[in-house]
Formats: C-alpha cells, sequence, structure tokens
C-alpha cells in the first residue's frame, strides 16, 4: 500500500535523527594538555523547524493551508525531514473540503554561503524534492456551470524543483521554493510551477 510505504520512507528518514555530537573552543580555557577546553553540543543545532502557512479570502472563496514540519541538517548542505498538511478550500457556489495528509523531503544545496562571497543576502541554492501523501476530494468540472466531486482517495503527490534560501540570522531564514509536479495527481491541487514562502529556524 501506498500509506505503509510512505511511513516506512517516514520511519527510515527519522533513524537519520540519531544522536550527533560536535566541539566548540571555549577560548582561554586551557586543559592540563594546553589544548583548549571543549564544549559538547547536542544535535539541538542540526534540528530545525518551520513550515508554511497559506491564507487566502475573497468573496466567494477561501483557502487556508497549516504545513509545519521538523528537519535534520544531516550534512550542511543536505538537509530532509517531513511534518503533518492540512488544507481547506471553500467556493460557496461549487464546493468545500479539507485535504489533510503528511508529506517529507529532502535539499540539497548546490551553492551554499553565496552571501559570503557577494553580500546579496542569499545565502544558498538548492535542489529541492518533496512527496505528499494527501486524501483529496477531488473537484472537476464538466462546464462552467457544471461540476462534480470525486470519491475521497489517498494521492501520492511528487513535486521537485529548487530553493532559493535567505538567512536572517544564525539559524532563521525564509525560502523562495519554486517546485514542478512528476505525477498526474499533482495536477489536482497545483499549478505547475508551484511557488512557494517558507521560514526555517
Amino acid at each position: 500500500m501506498k500509506i505503509s510505504k510512505f511511513i516506512i520512507l517516514l520511519l527510515l528518514l527519522s533513524g537519520c535523527f540519531k544522536s550527533v555530537t560536535a566541539q566548540y573552543d571555549y577560548p582561554g580555557e586551557e586543559t592540563e594538555k594546553g589544548k583548549n577546553k571543549k564544549n559538547i553540543r547536542t544535535e539541538d543545532s542540526k534540528v530545525f523547524f518551520g513550515g508554511n502557512i497559506g491564507l487566502s479570502f475573497w468573496t466567494d472563496y477561501a483557502y487556508i493551508e497549516l504545513s509545519p514540519l521538523i528537519g535534520y541538517k544531516i550534512t550542511p548542505r543536505f538537509w530532509a525531514g517531513g511534518g503533518p498538511k492540512y488544507m481547506y478550500i471553500k467556493n460557496s457556489i461549487y464546493y468545500q473540503s479539507s485535504i489533510y495528509g503528511i508529506k517529507n523531503f529532502a535539499s540539497f544545496a548546490v551553492l551554499d554561503k553565496i552571501n559570503e562571497a557577494t553580500n546579496i543576502g542569499l545565502g544558498s541554492i538548492s535542489l529541492y524534492a518533496e512527496n505528499e501523501l494527501l486524501s483529496i476530494e477531488p473537484f472537476y468540472y464538466n462546464s462552467p456551470i457544471s461540476y462534480y466531486t470525486g470519491e475521497r482517495k489517498w494521492y501520492d503527490i511528487v513535486l521537485a524543483g529548487f530553493s532559493l534560501r535567505f538567512p536572517l540570522g544564525d539559524r532563521l531564514g525564509f525560502s523562495i521554493i519554486v517546485l514542478w509536479g512528476l505525477t498526474d495527481s499533482a495536477n489536482l491541487l497545483y499549478s505547475n510551477p508551484e511557488v512557494r514562502l517558507s521560514v526555517d529556524f
């Protein structure tokens, strides 16, 4: 089943969240061997949180998206993680539905620490991929005034593209993510390309 495959993938990914320690110097403090004293930091510096929130309201339309995430910096360039996803879509004339499920993602910085060389605020350019498993009640138009809804099912949606990350401090940053759907099911929800804003800290 697609659901069990996705859960197994998340469990494998969570296996990467093992304890990792790093050492940092305390200047001026020396051990009996004449070396700087070390302070052990846990993997907290490698775990990050973030996600995106979407809100859109018009006269006959409402859209809400909540997509928090937790991630892990497997290496300074390779980040991965996942989290739940919820969307609410309402067209007062035609359609009202909730969409929910889980997603995971991976990104690899092809160019990193760009701002250190250029001072333009851009931190990195990354390849980005995302896999979503969502419960969707699809909506179809027969004509501009005729429509019908399909049976609610789980859809496996794969998206890939790139991201531009702009650091706002030591940990905080925001990203512009541009994605293209690699499965037909992506057309149920997303434009092609799909542009998102995401925050991480």
